[in-house]
């Protein structure tokens, strides 16, 4: 019944949002068209452009949403979290669309529309969604859409622990029907004292480990709890079984610092279950559209600055002091070796001079960067102020050494100072720009803090922080804020 209920929620959820879409583009189009009127322009009606403009942003909202995991149950989550899910989902779909109308040179009105229609939509969709939550709270504060747990506490868990956690989230909306203890522990009053604590009646049944089976025929259970994993010939393991055979959810409560961890799946290989401990993003298709996005925005910037590359290429062609571009090893994803090409924005023999100028690193840590490098060229200290030396390293990222957001990659001299905990930022595909670039870039000269933003990026990763560090990245190299 719960998981119908669910799957009723979540559908109707979806109507719900997408009928706010409907709403949200028909009150953009009278917006725009009371602007124009006031402006004294003639309001032209498209029909052609508003189906291709509403038909590309109500089903990549739908998408965004689901990929988010706005319709997951939030009742474990706060508001915060959804409200920035579903401004980041619009975000993400502003920009899509204005890139669309930019690509089909369509007017400024349109895009005007565009930024009405998003902002009506993350009204409704944010007041929605709260409305909804709120009303939910109380109705579970009163009693209704409760879940029944079945709490297990195997030998050498601290007892009392989770379900003084259950307790103190009544929003959750989960009651304890049940506790199964080990079976000298039933009566011991130090527990019952630790369970009274905890906020659990003295009429909730305390039950010994291999009795309760008879919990689940006598009460309504819903969800079965364990906490940690117990040994497979337990009497926690056989409750377990036997739950599974009478269709009862069963969870496996890890303490917080059993596994230290972004995120745990558990997936099946061959005949093996395993579980996963990942600290790196693990959603396929986010991961997916991820590298979807580095292919198109990489393809569209070649195409829109080759007269640039052209033109900084004869310069340098024309300096005769070295190639036209720089080549050199970096460290990739988990170790990978690959080619990294920049501008040549230094001296032929900047490696070798390297070593004497050791003694002027500004940087504390294994990364060299000092002002006013003697090795940079005229040419090279332009390009690098404007970051405009990094542009081939979109070939890098259509070659998949590389994505637009990520960590820098580093040197191989480097890697080989790294602290093991440093290691990490090698966990993902580099990029071109990241959160050390956005918040100070050169300015920020401790290495750890360096590290820091870089794991921050990693363990909160998601396609709506991409695309706002890829919008932060254009102030921060239009203003040249710690460029070197």
């Amino acid at each position: 019944m719960l998981r119908e209920h669910r799957i009723l929620v979540r559908r109707a959820l979806v109507y719900l949002d997408v009928t706010c879409a409907f709403v949200a583009y028909a009150l953009s189009i009278q917006a725009r068209h009371m602007l124009e009127e006031i402006d004294g322009h003639t309001f032209v009606v498209n029909e052609w452009t508003h189906i291709l403009l509403a038909g590309t942003a109500i089903p990549v909202l739908w998408l965004m949403y689901r990929l988010s995991g706005v319709y997951h149950s939030q009742r474990m989550f706060s508001r915060i979290r959804e409200v920035r899910q579903l401004v980041g989902c619009n975000l993400f779909t502003f920009m899509l669309l204005l890139a669309l109308a930019f690509a089909l040179d369509l007017p400024a009105a349109n895009r005007l529309q565009i930024g009405f229609f998003i902002a009506f939509d993350t009204a409704l969709v944010v007041a929605l969604h709260l409305s909804i939550r709120t009303g939910s709270r109380h109705a579970r504060a009163r009693g209704y859409n409760w879940r029944n747990l079945l709490i297990v506490s195997p030998p050498g868990q601290e007892i009392g622990a989770l379900v003084a956690r259950v307790s103190e989230h009544a929003g959750w909306g989960f009651r304890v029907v049940g506790i199964a203890l080990p079976k000298a522990l039933v009566n011991d009053p130090a527990i019952e004292k630790a369970l009274e604590r905890a906020g659990i009646a003295a009429d909730v049944p305390r039950v010994a480990l291999d009795e309760s089976v008879a919990l689940l025929d006598s009460r309504p259970v819903d969800e079965l709890w364990i906490e940690g994993f117990p040994d497979p010939s337990s009497p926690a393991a056989a409750l377990a079984a036997q739950a599974s055979d009478r269709g009862v959810t069963t969870r496996y409560v890890l303490s917080q610092n059993a596994t230290p961890g972004h995120s745990w799946t558990v997936d099946s290989v061959g005949s093996l279950t395993t579980l996963a401990v990942i600290r790196t993003p693990a959603d396929e298709v986010a991961l997916a559209l991820k590298r979807t996005l580095d292919l198109s925005v990489a393809i569209f910037a070649l195409l829109l600055v080759w007269p640039l590359l052209a033109a900084l290429s004869l310069l340098l062609f024309a300096e005769r002091n070295g190639p036209v571009l720089f080549r050199q090893e970096r460290v990739g994803r988990n170790g990978r070796r690959f080619t990294l090409y920049k501008f040549r924005s230094m001296v032929p023999d900047a490696e070798q001079r390297l070593a004497g100028l050791a003694q002027f690193n500004e940087m504390q840590g294994p990364t060299f960067k000092i002002k006013n490098d003697p090795r940079v060229t005229p040419l090279g200290r332009w390009m690098r102020k404007l970051s405009i030396d990094e542009l081939p390293q979109l070939f890098n990222v259509i070659k998949g050494e590389m994505s637009l957001v990520g960590p820098r990659p580093p040197l191989p001299s480097e890697v080989d100072l790294y602290a093991p905990s440093q290691r990490r930022r090698l966990s993902v595909r580099p990029g071109i720009t990241g959160l050390w670039q956005v918040r100070g870039r050169n300015e920020i000269q401790d290495f750890e803090r360096w590290v820091k933003l870089d794991l921050e990026y990693i363990d909160h990763w998601s396609l709506q922080s991409d695309l706002w560090i890829l919008l932060a990245t254009i102030p921060a190299v239009l203003s040249a804020r710690g460029a070197r």
